[in-house]
């Protein structure tokens, strides 16, 4: 397993959550470069990097793995940066709570909620999670029924499709992501990257950090397959002993009464089971 993990260490890029937050949160000088191709409107000049969002190695269970980059910019915005290279079906519902974490953050006790920084919660997705083929989707608190008129929260959602072919971005920002779909570094900024990710690979302590996290999220994962198995066989027993009750009583050996007793059911949900 030890060799499989590092032969898979030197395969990463910037596509893999882990390595992407380690290039980021290392080198801010990439974080702002990236948020200047994504947000050039914004006149971005400098962030500043936080470690708060980590939280993989205090983690009890998967669920809990965050591999986030956080950081804010001297005009009172901060800004949230993910990773995803898998499609787990839970990114709408995910940029909810990671916007909820970032106020948390922000706001201490007696601070007013004017003070709550414009906030930007950013996912780099080697897929398209709406399916229009866009290469960013941006997403605003609107009203219903009067869609030009702002809520103007300072919240904005903003899901960047890595094999995106539609919409104006900076060609910057294109090589960026044929780099996270394709691993190919085609600019300076690129081949500036490369680098930085091919120092990561031959440093022990970043290689030994991924190895750890690596087995701690294998070992979950076969626990959380086994408690399925077993929760499926049992499933699987008390399904075959409902069956097999719901045959005595059609073959008139139980009555409905007596059938429904012995499988700890109501008469009247038995009666669904027997006539489904």
């Amino acid at each position: 397993m030890e060799k499989f993990l590092q032969e898979k260490w030197l395969e990463t890029g910037i596509d893999n959550d882990f390595m992407f937050h380690c290039v980021m949160s290392k080198h801010p000088e990439i974080c702002l470069k990236l948020l200047q191709m994504i947000f050039p409107e914004l006149g971005i000049t400098n962030v500043k990097i936080t470690e708060t969002q980590k939280e993989y190695e205090e983690s009890p269970n998967v669920h809990g793995v965050r591999l986030d980059v956080y950081s804010e910019d001297s005009d009172n915005r901060a800004y949230d940066i993910e990773m995803q290279a898998m499609n787990k079906g839970n990114l709408r519902k995910r940029s909810r709570y990671n916007q909820s974490m970032m106020d948390r953050q922000q706001l201490i006790k007696s601070m007013d909620y004017s003070e709550l920084k414009d906030s930007f919660v950013i996912f780099i997705c080697n897929f398209d999670l709406f399916g229009l083929n866009r290469y960013v989707y941006v997403f605003e608190n609107r009203c219903k029924d009067e869609p030009n008129l702002k809520l103007e929260d300072g919240m904005t959602k903003v899901f960047i499709n890595a094999k995106g072919t539609v919409g104006d971005i900076t060609p910057e920002l294109k090589k960026f992501l044929k780099m996270v779909s394709r691993h190919e570094a085609t600019d300076d900024f690129t081949r500036k990257l490369q680098e930085i990710i091919d120092f990561f690979h031959m440093d022990d302590n970043t290689r030994d950090s991924y190895m750890t996290l690596e087995m701690k999220i294998l070992e979950e994962t076969k626990y959380a397959r086994k408690i399925a198995l077993e929760e499926g066989l049992e499933q699987g027993l008390e399904q075959g002993k409902l069956l097999e009750i719901i045959s005595c009583v059609k073959d008139g050996i139980f009555s409905e009464e007596v059938g429904a007793k012995r499988a700890g059911l109501s008469l009247e949900e038995f009666k669904k089971h027997l006539a489904n």
